[in-house]
C-alpha cells in the first residue's frame, strides 16, 4: 500500500488501532465500545488485516476470534504518538471562530474567499469539536445547514463541517444535538416531498447520531424508521437513498431488528418479501464474530 493510501487508513480507523493498542478485543465487544455494529467492526478489521496492522486469532476451545495489533502497527502508533507529543496542543478562542463565522455569513464577500474559510472551519470542527459545538453562533450556522443544507454552494460545503461535529458527538453538548438538529433531520428524512438527496443527507446524519451511543433509545427510534422506509412502497432499492436506507439498516444490526427482518421474509405481499430477503443478504455478515 503506498504511503498516503495507509495514512489515510489508519486516521480513518484510529479509533480501532487506539483500542487496541491498549488491549486484546472480541470484535463484538470491540462494536460495542465504539458504539459501531458488529458488521461496521468487521469489515473495518478485515481491512486493517489485510494491510498488516491487525491480526485476529482462535483460541483453542473457543468459537470467537480476539483481535491485536501487529508488530508493525504497534512501532507506526509510537512513532505518530511521539510526533504528537512534540507539538503543543493548541486552545482554539472563541474570537478566532467569531471571525470565521462572519466571513462564512457575509454575503458582501466571493464565494471564492468564503469556500477558502469554509475549509478552515471545517479543520476546527475535526480538531476541536467541542469548542465549535458549545459556541452559539456555530450552533445556529449549523442548525441553518441542517434546515436547508443545498442551500447554496457555502451551505454544501457546510454540510461536510456538521458531519464532522456529529461524528465526534459528546455528551456535554448532545442535548443542542438532539433538541435543535436530531428533529430536523427526522423529518427531512420521512418528507417525501423533498430533493432525495437532502432525505439522504439527513438519514446519514441521523445515523451518525444513533451510532453514537450517547442516548441508546436512539438506536431503536432510527431502526423504525429506516424500517419504515425500507418497506415503503415509493422506496426503491436501487436509488441512492434506498441504498442509504439498507446501509443505515446494516450499521443498526441487533438481534431484534435481524429477527423482524427475518419475519418480514415470510410476508405474503411479494415487495416486502422481496426486500426483507435483500437485507437479509445483506445481515449475514453480522451473525458472523
Amino acid at each position: 500500500m503506498k504511503l498516503a493510501k495507509m495514512v489515510e487508513l489508519i486516521g480513518k480507523r484510529w479509533d480501532i488501532l487506539e483500542k487496541l493498542s491498549k488491549k486484546k478485543y472480541y470484535a463484538s465487544k470491540l462494536a460495542e465500545e465504539l458504539g459501531k455494529s458488529p458488521p461496521e467492526i468487521s469489515k473495518n478489521l478485515k481491512e486493517l488485516e489485510k494491510n498488516g496492522l491487525v491480526r485476529r486469532e482462535q483460541k483453542e476451545g473457543e468459537r470467537l476470534k480476539y483481535c491485536y495489533l501487529t508488530d508493525y502497527a504497534k512501532k507506526i502508533l509510537t512513532s505518530i504518538n511521539q510526533v504528537a507529543q512534540l507539538k503543543p496542543e493548541t486552545k482554539l478562542e472563541k474570537w478566532q471562530i467569531n471571525e470565521l463565522l462572519n466571513i462564512l455569513e457575509d454575503d458582501n464577500l466571493s464565494e471564492d474567499v468564503r469556500l477558502e474559510y469554509s475549509e478552515s472551519f471545517r479543520r476546527i470542527c475535526s480538531e476541536h469539536p467541542t469548542e465549535v459545538a458549545t459556541h452559539r453562533g456555530a450552533q445556529r450556522l449549523f442548525e441553518k445547514v441542517a434546515a436547508d443544507p443545498f442551500h447554496d454552494k457555502i451551505r454544501e460545503d457546510l454540510m461536510r463541517s456538521l458531519s464532522a461535529i456529529l461524528r465526534r458527538l459528546r455528551k456535554e453538548w448532545s442535548n443542542w444535538v438532539l433538541k435543535k438538529l436530531y428533529p430536523v433531520f427526522v423529518k427531512n428524512v420521512g418528507n417525501k416531498e423533498l430533493d432525495p438527496r437532502i432525505r439522504e443527507w439527513a438519514l446519514k446524519r441521523v445515523g451518525e447520531i444513533a451510532n453514537s451511543g450517547i442516548v441508546p433509545s436512539k438506536k431503536t427510534e432510527v431502526q423504525n424508521l429506516c424500517l419504515e422506509i425500507w418497506f415503503s412502497d415509493d422506496i426503491d432499492p436501487e436509488t441512492d437513498l434506498g441504498k442509504e436506507v439498507k446501509q443505515q439498516l446494516v450499521n443498526l444490526a441487533s438481534r431484534d431488528l435481524f429477527e423482524n427482518i427475518k419475519a418480514s421474509a415470510k410476508d405474503q405481499n411479494p415487495k416486502v418479501k422481496a426486500k426483507a430477503e435483500l437485507l437479509l443478504k445483506r445481515l449475514k455478515e453480522w451473525l458472523l464474530p
